[in-house]
């Protein structure tokens, strides 16, 4: 995925999922 789409993605969805995000960004 593109690192600015991720981030982009990222501050649309501001929730809890957020963390979750990170982890699986992280993780790949």
């Amino acid at each position: 995925i593109n690192t600015g789409e991720w981030i982009n993605h990222c501050s649309y969805a501001e929730f809890d999922g957020k963390d979750l995000s990170l982890k699986y960004f992280e993780k790949n």
